[in-house]
């Protein structure tokens, strides 16, 4: 939860205490005021009299201004809803992907993965495909239709040749809008080798506020600090997976985190409606003299 005016939040909780002691002390004093000046019947029936009665009186009190402040400072939670988002899924097809480390092979598990990946994320959310080994290409343009989608992963090229990170990071931005919720998901298992600088189009992601997450695939070596750059630059995150079971889950994790936002929903009536239910509480039982202050 957090609060537009946490000025006022800050002054909520510190004014609990204050004036809970405040209404505690005003309320000894009113009682000693009350046996200086009564009669001994008086005085023994009031010593009788239990004091927690007179504490939650006043703890109401004080829970009833808390909230109200509270309400005033507009507080927030948030929630998980779809983002109208457009992803570009960017999937490594060079040569390596063939490695059977992560059963079948390192490529085939990536594809099942992805199509996971595909059913995950919330209808309406675009979804489009790019490949990418010594050079890279356009599979699919990004599209709702998600047998259309599924269609493109079905046919993405057979591992094959060098790694062109940067051409593949490349392709998949020309495909997603010039606005709106963007995302890259670059499925690699290797090290830059051909074209195109990867920081260098990682950076033009940054200006524009499109996220990339990297999924770094096998045992084998990968560049892990250049991947891990690359994700940072745009608040994205980097994962490497070295098993066949890791790898559903955590593309599905990415899934989810792409093509959802977290939006502030602003919960000021239900401090009000506290505030004055306590109020009105601890005013009629004052009245009604069932607390005795």
């Amino acid at each position: 939860m957090s609060f537009a005016h946490s000025g006022l939040a800050i002054l909520a909780v510190l004014a609990f205490p204050a004036v809970f002691v405040a209404q505690r002390t005003g309320s000894l004093l009113e009682r000693r005021a009350a046996y200086a000046y009564s009669n001994l019947a008086f005085l023994t029936e009031a010593l009788r009299a239990p004091v927690w009665p007179g504490v939650v009186l006043d703890a109401a009190g004080a829970f009833a201004l808390c909230a109200l402040l509270l309400a005033a400072a507009q507080p927030r939670y948030y929630v998980t809803v779809p983002a109208d988002a457009t992803l570009a899924i960017c999937i490594d097809t060079s040569g390596s992907m063939r490695s059977r480390d992560v059963a079948p092979t390192r490529a085939r598990a990536a594809l099942r993965a992805l199509r996971a990946f595909v059913t995950e994320v919330p209808p309406g959310t675009r979804i489009g495909i790019t490949s990418f080994a010594g050079t890279a290409q356009i599979v699919a343009f990004p599209s709702v239709d998600r047998n259309a989608v599924l269609a493109g992963l079905a046919s993405v090229p057979l591992p094959n040749g060098q790694t062109a990170i940067g051409n593949g990071l490349r392709v998949a931005l020309a495909i997603l809008p010039a606005s709106g919720t963007r995302a890259i998901v670059l499925v690699t298992d290797g090290t830059n080798n051909r074209g195109e600088d990867p920081g260098g189009v990682a950076m033009r992601l940054r200006s524009w506020h499109i996220r990339l997450d990297v999924i770094g695939v096998g045992s084998g070596p990968l560049s892990e600090p250049e991947l891990r750059r690359y994700a940072a630059e745009t608040g994205g995150s980097y994962i490497r997976i070295r098993s066949a079971t890791e790898l559903p889950r955590e593309v599905l994790r990415a899934a989810r985190e792409d093509a959802t936002i977290r939006k502030p929903r602003e919960c000021s009536e239900a401090f009000v409606f506290s505030g004055l239910f306590l109020l009105t509480a601890a005013w009629f039982a004052a009245k009604r003299g069932a607390f005795l202050l």
